[in-house]
């Protein structure tokens, strides 16, 4: 899955450089900055998408942490003592 995300949030980075700098004729054009920042959005993708991904690894390794400590509570109360009942034949 990290794979995918580099290569996914990589390519829309690539694209909104190769858009804004190499992909319109004629810099002196007065719309070439409009044109620029209609394509701002990929780089805002990409950043949104990377911090997504983190705020659930995060939330990820913060509920195994904690799902390992309460495990290791629940087994440290191990039964000590044990009464054998027998029912009585009679």
């Amino acid at each position: 899955m990290d794979t995918l995300i580099v290569i996914s949030t990589t390519a829309s980075i690539l694209f909104g450089i190769g858009l804004s700098c190499l992909g319109y004729r004629g810099l002196d054009d007065e719309d070439h900055w409009m044109k620029v920042m209609e394509n701002a959005h990929l780089f805002e993708i990409s950043a949104t998408i990377l911090v997504i991904i983190s705020l659930g690894k995060l939330l990820e390794s913060y509920t195994k942490k904690r799902t390992i400590q309460k495990l290791s509570e629940l087994a440290s109360k191990s039964v000590s003592n044990a009464i054998l009942f027998t029912p009585n034949d009679g």
